[in-house]
């Protein structure tokens, strides 16, 4: 992984105007170079800003007809050795269809800044009219409104149990306080939800839409996910097994960092909405 860090360091001098030639950015060539041997690739961007981790957007062809399924095997042959990078595929008909949406992530994703390779007749996205921003910014707050007060119902509902000391119910409520702000957020990045309750699965996937999410509950992944855990277990525990019992020094931590999470939502969200004014003032 030196290396690896060595290489992308050194190609943040890349030439500028690759718009119309083949051009590969980042040195991570036994990647790049595999996928384009064997995937009809059209661009490829990269949204990481960490040298030891990629996490990679490959659209197809705007020609290619197959479907994504088919490459998936070949994608993940080429990420052997990036066990923690991370990469989708992407048609261009349905990339495009997210950006003209005025997608917030796939509009800040699809930038020049991100893009680690373009095929040289690779044909160009579609750009989002200032009519579709304003209208996906009106969505935007509706949206959050919604989902982050069901959130804080259950949190509040959290806190009055634990007035109680029925603290089995406010790790249940507490439980439901995380999979619905990370859902939120689901909603509003990746633009729609997913049907799982459980919380790595919601986390894992959350990772790359909004990342600042990740780590409330520990620095160390390990750490977070057995608090996760920890919130699933009692989540079912609570309802199904009359036995279960859990510390209230225990609750009360967990508390703390679901209320943490809560203010880190409500701060990302804040920080999209003026991304977005930023976008639709660069028309005005």
């Amino acid at each position: 992984m030196q290396e690896a860090t060595m290489m992308y360091s050194a190609a943040q001098n890349a030439p500028t105007g690759y718009h119309f030639n083949e051009f590969t950015k980042v040195n991570f060539e036994g990647v790049i170079n595999f996928l384009k041997q064997t995937v009809p690739i059209g661009s490829i961007y990269n949204l990481s800003r960490n040298p030891q981790s990629l996490d990679l957007m490959v659209v197809l062809e705007k020609s290619c007809g197959e479907a994504l399924a088919n490459f998936e095997d070949l994608v993940d042959i080429a990420f052997l050795g990036y066990p923690n990078s991370v990469c989708t595929l992407h048609s261009y008909g349905g990339l495009n269809q997210q950006l003209l949406s005025g997608s917030l992530f796939y509009s800040w994703a699809c930038n020049d800044e991100n893009i680690v390779y373009r095929k040289s007749n690779a044909e160009t996205l579609a750009k989002t009219s200032v009519e579709t921003y304003l209208a996906k910014k009106s969505y935007y707050n509706r949206l959050f409104k919604i989902e982050m007060i069901k959130a804080c119902s259950f949190l509040d509902g959290a806190t009055h149990f634990m007035a109680l000391n029925r603290f089995e119910l406010a790790v249940f409520m507490l439980q439901q306080a995380v999979e619905l702000t990370y859902r939120c957020f689901l909603n509003l990045m990746r633009g729609k939800d997913i049907k799982c309750h459980e919380l790595y699965v919601l986390r894992r996937n959350i990772k790359r839409f909004a990342p600042t999410l990740i780590g409330v509950f520990s620095d160390n992944e390990e750490e977070e996910l057995h608090y996760l855990d920890v919130l699933g277990k009692g989540y079912c525990d609570a309802r199904y097994n009359r036995e279960y019992k859990i510390g209230k020094d225990r609750v009360i931590f967990l508390h703390q960092k679901v209320k943490a999470l809560h203010s880190r939502s409500f701060e990302l969200f804040a920080s999209m909405m003026l991304k977005l004014d930023k976008y639709i003032d660069k028309y005005e």
